[in-house]
């Protein structure tokens, strides 16, 4: 497993949301996943493991999502892969019957949900975790009841609502004495964003402005309020993927 460098007291803060890091290992072939922001995620990654330029942060509620959900996405992967495999080879041949001589060559395929795995594993190896204050569940006890993103809109569930809370009382406790880049990543749009899902909500949206906390839809826009920017000769790690183990209970502070 990678030795995890915590960032530097100057260092922009990433709080992950758990789709966020298990959009790194999602069926491939679905149309919401995007190449652009698989390749922010991994650069983001690279940082956080191998130098002082990121510091990322889980809230414990992530952790425990973590592990209850990702065995079941990696499967979804790699069946929808298998399908897509399927279906190909079957083109293939219809196209021999008219003629064409030629195969798609599909070997690259291969162990990619695997590496997908190895790198969402590697997000939550590289984070530390934020304990969930004392009062959290009356916190997001009483944004449900408001109906505050990221709950309302006909949903109860508080889980999100936990995880929101749990960076809020963080990014506070941090302005004490820090003005650190802090950027809270969800590409859970639907009870995060605006209508046009590339923003904040406008319900919660002074919330962060008080605290400064930043909402990012997806890696890529993370990545760019972070400011971090890759080189022209940066590529990921994917040499490393096969040496790195799965997540374990990765960095705790206490509350």
């Amino acid at each position: 497993m990678a030795q995890h460098v915590p960032g530097s007291t100057e260092s922009p803060i990433l709080c992950l949301d758990t789709c966020s890091v298990l959009d790194v290992l999602r069926d491939p072939s679905r149309r919401a996943v995007n190449p652009q922001e698989l390749d922010a995620s991994l650069f983001l990654l690279d940082m956080a493991e191998t130098g002082a330029a990121l510091e990322v942060r889980v809230a414990d509620q992530v952790r425990r999502e973590y592990a209850a959900q990702v065995e079941g996405v990696q499967e979804e992967a790699t069946l929808a892969l298998a399908e897509l495999q399927k279906g190909v080879r079957k083109i293939d041949e219809l196209a021999a019957l008219y003629g064409c001589k030629e195969q798609v060559v599909l070997e690259h395929w291969d162990g990619y949900p695997e590496r997908c795995r190895q790198a969402a594993d590697r997000w939550m190896n590289a984070a530390r975790t934020t304990p969930r204050p004392s009062d959290v569940e009356k916190r997001a006890f009483a944004r449900v009841n408001k109906g505050l993103p990221p709950a309302g809109r006909g949903k109860s569930e508080m889980k999100d609502c936990v995880i929101l809370e749990t960076y809020l009382a963080y990014v506070r406790a941090l302005r004490t004495e820090s003005t650190r880049t802090v950027v809270f990543v969800s590409s859970n749009t639907t009870d995060f964003a605006n209508d046009r899902r590339n923003d904040v909500a406008d319900e919660i949206r002074d919330e962060l402005l008080e605290v400064d906390l930043k909402y990012a839809p997806n890696m890529r826009i993370a990545r760019r309020l972070l400011g971090l920017l890759p080189s022209e000769t940066w590529k990921p790690s994917a040499g490393e993927f096969d040496t790195r183990d799965r997540a374990g209970p990765g960095r705790t502070e206490p509350a």
